[in-house]
């Protein structure tokens, strides 16, 4: 285990329309952040993700039909020298708290986790 991670979220920092999100990994002084907007003409949501490692991520997607409370983006590009398909997937998400799986398309098609991060919301 790495650890307890920290990711502040606001949705007013740039106005209503844009999802700011401030990541950090204290044990792995990994730091990262993206910014998320829904497109309303694509009816999809766009993400940019940098992060202290030199990573950059550009994912598109949206909650995915018939599974309430699954939400998955996808890059748009392959990641890193093997160009991978990478996706995030939120699931089980309440107001309290979600599963974030990080998974790699392998190449049969399927997809492997990465890695898997449960929140939950802290309370003042």
């Amino acid at each position: 285990m790495l650890g307890h991670a920290t990711n502040h979220i606001t949705k007013d920092e740039y106005g209503p329309c844009v999802i700011a999100e401030h990541f950090s990994l204290p044990a792995t002084r990994y730091v990262g952040g993206s910014y998320s907007i829904y497109d309303p003409a694509a009816k999809l949501w766009r993400q940019t993700w940098v992060d202290n490692q030199g990573g950059v991520f550009v994912l598109t997607g949206g909650p995915v039909q018939g599974q309430p409370y699954v939400f998955e983006l996808r890059t748009t590009e392959p990641v890193g020298p093997k160009h991978v398909i990478m996706r995030m997937i939120w699931e089980k998400a309440d107001a309290d708290r979600l599963t974030w799986r990080w998974q790699a398309q392998q190449p049969d098609g399927s997809w492997k986790d990465s890695w898997v991060l449960r929140y939950a919301r802290h309370k003042a």
